[in-house]
């Protein structure tokens, strides 16, 4: 679970299991600074900026996501966010929100055997033909 905590610098810490949202103190400053701590698979753990981040929310939870560029080794990191209390941390230090839905296509009934990498070939040689597109009207 998150906790507050108050660190030696007078900032106020929420932390969970891989974000840090940091604030100071009433009694410090009114600004509020708000440092994001994430884990890049090559780097571990990295400290961004609510701008560095970007949070992708899909209508449906599980394909909610968020991306950085990790500032060690400048490689894109993505990271599942299908848990709300990330997605309500990330918005609340605002981090960018982009909404995005899944394509419906996914939704659609599919008829007959699904593609083979052989389909895919003849397809693909088909292509390199000039008369491509009759013959695929007449098939």
């Amino acid at each position: 679970m998150y906790q507050w905590e108050t660190t030696r610098t007078g900032y106020r810490q929420l932390s969970g299991r891989r974000c840090i949202l940091r604030t100071r103190l009433p009694s410090m400053e009114c600004a509020v600074d708000a440092i994001v701590k994430a884990t890049c698979p090559q780097c571990g753990d990295v400290e961004l900026e609510p701008a560095d981040l970007v949070l992708r929310i899909c209508s449906i939870a599980d394909a909610c996501t968020y991306h950085f560029s990790c500032p060690r080794c400048e490689k894109l990191v993505v990271k599942p966010a299908a848990d709300g209390r990330v997605v309500t941390l990330l918005q609340s230090v605002g981090v960018p929100t982009v909404s995005w839905e899944l394509p419906a296509e996914l939704s659609e009934t599919h008829e007959g055997p699904p593609l083979t990498i052989d389909d895919l070939i003849d397809l693909r040689l088909l292509l390199d033909r000039p008369d491509w597109a009759e013959q695929l009207a007449t098939t």
